[in-house]
């Protein structure tokens, strides 16, 4: 992986990935309270603008994601959908160069 001409990694796209967090799960709720109730009993969610979607950390695993809507489940709340994002080479470059791919040279 180069940066402005510097080799700043080396290895195969997996390899990168794996060196890096950026996995999350997305969970889209029907309405902002629902999304909030789920984000208190989860902890380590971020919620979005629109307030019925959050962010969790996780690596999209069957494990981890039984292990997820279980919790939400305990307490009867369901996720309307869900997606899973694994880290992709622009959050390597990111967290490896402090900045992002299209950012300009100066």
């Amino acid at each position: 992986m180069l940066d402005h001409g510097q080799i700043v990694a080396e290895g195969s796209p997996d390899e990168l990935k794996r060196r890096v967090p950026g996995g999350h799960i997305s969970l889209h709720f029907l309405d902002p309270q629902t999304s909030q109730s789920a984000a208190h009993v989860l902890g380590a969610a971020t919620g979005s603008a629109d307030g019925a979607t959050l962010q969790v950390p996780g690596d999209g695993s069957p494990a981890s994601l039984r292990a997820l809507l279980g919790r939400l489940g305990a307490v009867g709340i369901e996720p309307e959908r869900l997606s899973i994002h694994d880290a992709d080479l622009d959050d390597v470059f990111l967290a490896l160069t402090g900045h992002p791919t299209d950012q300009p040279e100066i």
